[in-house]
This record gives structure tokens, C-alpha cells and sequence, in this order.
């Protein structure tokens, strides 16, 4: 029997971010920036000082947020590198 081949996939290496402001595009719909405080393998993160960003409203201060990574559809580095 054969087995089905394996592919992995590493997650990506979000080292340089950290501490630097970013946005992060969920599949709900839902837009969030703030300071990306620590990441794992899985792109579990974890934002401090994060706000829920609309697009003609102001934005909704949430604080510490945690967001899974499979929730995670875009994320775009906001500060210089």
C-alpha cells in the first residue's frame, strides 16, 4: 500500500516583525493592526496595543489581542524594516 506523499509546509519566519507595527487581514472580514509581541510555528500570534481597523470609521482600541493563524489571510508589516 502506497502512502500518499508528505508536504510540508514551514510556516513563515515572522522574527523581523516583532515589535514593529503590522495589519493583519482575518477571514472573517475583519482588519486589525497593532504590535506583534510573539508568534509560533502554527502563525499564532499575539498583537499588543491592537485596534480593529474599519474603513470610514475610527478605530475600535482592543488592546492584547490573540488570532489564530488559521484565521490569518494577509499580514503586511506597517513599519520600516
Amino acid at each position: 500500500m502506497a502512502s500518499a506523499p508528505s508536504f510540508r509546509q514551514s510556516a513563515p519566519d515572522l522574527k523581523r516583525f516583532l515589535e514593529k507595527n503590522i495589519r493583519v487581514k482575518l477571514n472573517a472580514g475583519r482588519t486589525v493592526e497593532g504590535v506583534l509581541f510573539s508568534n509560533d510555528h502554527m502563525l499564532n500570534i499575539v498583537l499588543h496595543n491592537a485596534s480593529e481597523v474599519f474603513e470610514k470609521e475610527k478605530p475600535k482600541f482592543i488592546g492584547t489581542m490573540v488570532i489564530r493563524g488559521s484565521a490569518i489571510i494577509h499580514l503586511e508589516c506597517l513599519d520600516r524594516l
